[in-house]
């Protein structure tokens, strides 16, 4: 059982001196020709207006707005077909409708299987006509590199564009089966994911991946002053996370991996297996120091096949075998990290190609995404958080148990090593900085009562606090399209963003998608929220000093209600803003 420890009050930790941060945390000192939103970064040491030391936004910087574009436009094979031009009429219209709302820049996936029909001949219809209607809106584009399938995720509707036949048959044929299992995610059940290459086929896929990547940057190298961001697909939903709670293992008869249970493990391939082996015996030097590391005998562990992942993940879980055996955490350890190399080869590839001194692309931003898995995380009782299992967040391949690091901010509460990761990859580049999406912003704690352990708003604070004591940007979504018509959604995700005198650490807004922005009670929202941004983030103070100026931003930004009452002396603007709770 975790200790009870305080979600919204860090000071219950340890406190973490700034010495001690600059001492530990390096951040990258950017070009500035660097071709952003428009936002520039600089921080200092001051109290929260709790009066926890923490590291907060001191600039006048704005954060940047910006919205999803439908997974489909039209016919996607045929941008010219009835079908299609219908669909882009109406999608220019909401383009229009949303700059007029304060949307700064469209945010499109770029569908592998539709830009690379055959091996290494690459077709660009589709995106050129994404890339019309943006500039037509007079909107800046960020570009998601989808080298995930689409469709198998929630909101993808009937969308349905695979990932190129060819290149399965190309990984497969480097396999010593040359069977496509072998490249795919292989579930404890045995079902096969076809949404991403498996992390353990990632070394065979990279030619693929920088061959498409160069691809684009060559076919785009002159519209540098509309891309504002490219982000690169990591996983499935384009997120880096394994397949857990995905479709090719979804069961209505029996509940199995639905929302919120644990998911599922996907680490059964052949590869998978052969990365286990390697992981276990490069940590223990042999077959008999696995056995001695993890108490078992000849006849439990008789030879090298013997080792692999659970065979029953159902009782692994239950025992909490995760957690309080050798065997376990070791299997954690490699299940996560083996996520996480995947993730750094192909974002050091993407700052590779596209933010080395000379790339046309040089200055960009560079995006990934990580999903926040909320639930089965535990439980609030007053301001403090009972732990759950976490065991939703394990099978996503996000956190680890051989840290002892969930329980205290000073710790990461479980999210350090995975953002190390990012970190190392920033390093890499003084061209292009490395920009994190962080996902489930507009919900919160409780989130579909007691059964769902869900901790939604706490895990947003984590990550970005955790976030911000690397030196990493990061910015937010909403997971879910149909969670923005509730004006709490909003409060919520204002509250999460990094501006001056607030607690929030993100630095931008995605909203999931354009259409919704383009209705009544979200559009309008998404305009308050802009304007809230935009006046304390320029605002001259009419406090006395900056302790007074924080209490109001949090005034605004707190509470429950569907108003909040504002101390006196502010404008008149920011009491309008306050009543979008």
């Amino acid at each position: 059982m975790h200790l009870v420890r305080s979600a919204e009050h860090p000071s219950m930790d340890p406190p973490v001196h700034s010495d001690r941060i600059s001492a530990q945390i390096h951040v990258p000192t950017f070009n500035p020709l660097r071709r952003s939103l428009g936002e520039t970064s600089s921080t200092n040491k001051e109290d929260d207006v709790m009066g926890n030391s923490r590291t907060a936004n001191a600039s006048t910087s704005q954060p940047t707005f910006a919205a999803m574009s439908r997974l489909i436009v039209g016919n996607p094979y045929d941008v010219t077909s009835p079908e299609s031009i219908k669909a882009w009429h109406e999608v220019e219209q909401q383009f229009a409708r949303a700059k007029r709302r304060g949307v700064t820049a469209i945010s499109t996936d770029v569908w592998w299987g539709l830009i690379e029909p055959s091996d290494g001949v690459f077709d660009f219809r589709y995106p050129d006509r994404l890339l019309q209607a943006i500039k037509s809106a007079g909107l800046k584009w960020v570009v998601i590199l989808s080298m995930h399938q689409c469709g198998g995720n929630v909101g993808d509707g009937l969308n349905d564009v695979p990932i190129p036949r060819h290149v399965w048959d190309i990984l497969a044929n480097q396999t010593p089966s040359r069977q496509t299992s072998d490249v795919k995610y292989v579930s404890e059940f045995g079902n096969q994911s076809v949404e991403y290459v498996s992390c353990w086929a990632t070394d065979l896929a990279l030619p693929l991946y920088e061959r498409m990547m160069r691809a684009f940057q060559k076919h785009y190298a002159g519209e540098t002053e509309t891309i504002v961001e490219v982000n690169v697909s990591l996983g499935p939903a384009g997120e880096l996370r394994h397949p857990s709670y995905n479709i090719h293992d979804f069961s209505t008869k029996t509940g199995r991996v639905a929302y919120p249970t644990r998911g599922a493990l996907q680490c059964y391939s052949a590869l998978a297996l052969t990365s286990f082996r390697r992981f276990a015996i490069g940590k223990y030097g042999d077959l008999s120091g696995v056995r001695r590391a993890w108490s078992m005998d000849e006849n439990t562990l008789p030879d090298i096949d013997a080792i692999r992942p659970p065979s029953d993940a159902d009782y692994f879980f239950k025992m909490r075998h995760c957690e309080n055996l050798q065997y376990g955490r070791d299997f954690i350890d490699w299940y996560t990290s083996s996520l996480w190399a995947s993730g750094e080869k192909i974002l050091s590839k993407a700052i590779e190609v596209f933010g080395s001194a000379g790339s046309a692309f040089a200055g960009i931003d560079i995006g990934a995404k990580v999903s926040g898995i909320h639930w089965g995380m535990g439980h609030r009782v007053g301001n403090s958080v009972v732990l759950g299992s976490r065991q939703a967040e394990l099978c996503a391949g996000l956190i680890q148990t051989s840290q002892n690091d969930w329980d205290a901010d000073r710790d990461g509460r479980g999210y350090r090593p995975l953002l190390s990761m990012f970190k190392r990859v920033q390093q890499k580049s003084s061209l292009s900085r490395l920009v994190v999406h962080f996902t489930c912003l507009e919900m919160d704690d409780g989130r579909d009562g007691v059964e769902a352990q869900s901790l939604a708003r706490t895990l947003v604070r984590w990550f970005g606090k955790e976030a911000a004591h690397q030196g990493i940007v990061v910015k937010g979504e909403n997971a879910l399209a149909g969670t923005i018509y509730s004006k709490r959604a909003w409060k919520l995700m204002r509250s999460a963003l990094k501006l001056p005198h607030t607690n929030g650490w993100f630095e931008g807004l995605t909203i999931l998608r354009v259409d919704d922005i383009c209705e009544s009670l979200p559009g309008e929202e998404f305009e308050r929220t802009v304007r809230f941004a935009k006046h304390v983030s320029t605002r001259k103070s009419t406090t006395q000093n900056e302790a007074s100026a924080s209490e109001e931003i949090a005034s605004i930004l707190g509470g429950g209600g569907d108003s909040t009452a504002v101390p006196g002396g502010s404008s008149n603007l920011v009491q309008a803003l306050a009543g979008a709770a």
